[in-house]
């Protein structure tokens, strides 16, 4: 009988999805975007903002998790894993984009119409809706480099260029404004991140007792909590507190993927869901989502009990909705994307990238 596989970091990968989904809710749909880096008028009151910072805090962290997930596992750059994300995420930009066209009305007629549908479909990585699916497929297309670096590499000259990037997003990006790093939206964080990844797993041995991962979580989120109110009350802008190469929110992803590492936990149903969670976070960025809603809901109720129970209901739609969407998409397309993979498989990857 086959062994069930661990769910530990599958569970991980659905609970920072809800932290993505939370956060644009905050972001975008409590305007928190807008104020923060257009300076428009805040939706919320001051004390309201405030609370808002505080709650991103230990939301924020997560897209530096799925980047260290990553590593941990490392990417394999296969026919197979290119093309269910090439796959996955060319459908949602199609969605996406229907979407639109919709809501706003058909621009060039149908045909046209028809053809801007299947561009976005088809420059899936340099549409820029999806900045973290453009690194993405960067990452993969350098994981083979990456990955032999690695297994050659000692454990210090590893850990030594871990250091050496570091310093470059974190005191150059964050604490020096360095342009091609500033705020970690790029692909020098995600190849720290990955090779943190790495690192933790092959060097650490988890000898480090859940409690410490979970109050060193607690902690750096608190800190980057504290630094984003005094900021706010300050008048200065709280963008920088928040950028993924903050030592505070990397310290909280790390603590946090260390602390599910440590988790024993098996479930069926949560390898299942957690295999389309991409879903959740392309419906989202490609443009299907309630951020409006979420904004009518506060100018009507405020935060009061029906705010929250509305706002519950919109939460567990924006996790659920994608997951059954990508689930009908993979009844019907897994097969076209087998015998594609099977087809790059024969005749470029085993050629060029093996």
């Amino acid at each position: 009988m086959a062994k069930q596989r661990e769910s530990n970091i599958e569970l991980l990968r659905l609970v920072v999805m809800a932290f993505i989904v939370l956060h644009h809710f905050i972001f975008h749909g409590l305007g928190q975007y807008r104020f923060l880096s257009f300076g428009e008028t805040p939706l919320l009151s001051s004390s309201q903002i405030d609370y808002a910072l505080i709650v991103d805090s230990f939301l924020i962290a997560a897209v530096d998790v799925f980047i260290l997930i990553s590593g941990y596992f490392s990417i394999k750059f296969k026919a197979g894993g290119f093309v269910k994300l090439f796959s996955v995420v060319s459908f949602f930009a199609m969605m996406g984009f229907c979407n639109y066209l919709y809501t706003s009305g058909l621009h060039g007629g149908v045909i046209g119409s028809i053809g801007r549908i299947a561009q976005r479909g088809i420059f899936v990585i340099s549409n820029k809706t999806y900045w973290f699916i453009q690194y993405y497929f960067i990452l993969m297309f350098l994981s083979s480099p990456i990955n032999k670096y690695v297994e050659v590499a000692t454990k210090k000259s590893l850990l030594t260029t871990i250091l050496i990037l570091l310093f470059v997003n974190v005191y150059l990006g964050w604490m020096q404004d360095v342009t091609f790093v500033t705020d970690g939206y790029n692909l020098t964080n995600f190849i720290m991140l990955y090779l943190i990844g790495r690192y933790l797993k092959i060097y650490y041995h988890k000898h480090i007792a859940r409690k410490y991962d979970l109050l060193l979580f607690a902690g750096s989120s608190t800190i980057t909590a504290i630094l984003a109110v005094v900021l706010h009350r300050s008048g200065i802008d709280t963008y920088r507190v928040f950028c993924y190469n903050s030592p505070f929110v990397l310290i909280s992803a790390i603590s946090l993927f260390m602390l599910f590492t440590k988790i024993q936990y098996r479930s069926n149903v949560i390898n299942y869901l957690a295999a389309s969670c991409l879903s959740i976070y392309l419906m989202q960025e490609g443009g299907i989502h309630c951020y409006g809603q979420v904004r009518e809901l506060y100018l009507r109720h405020g935060f009061t009990f029906n705010f929250w129970i509305w706002i519950s209901l919109l939460f567990v739609l924006s996790m659920t909705i994608p997951l059954a969407v990508d689930k009908l998409r993979l009844l019907i397309f897994s097969h076209i994307e087998n015998k594609v993979s099977q087809l790059l498989d024969k005749h470029i990857f085993k050629r060029f990238f093996e």
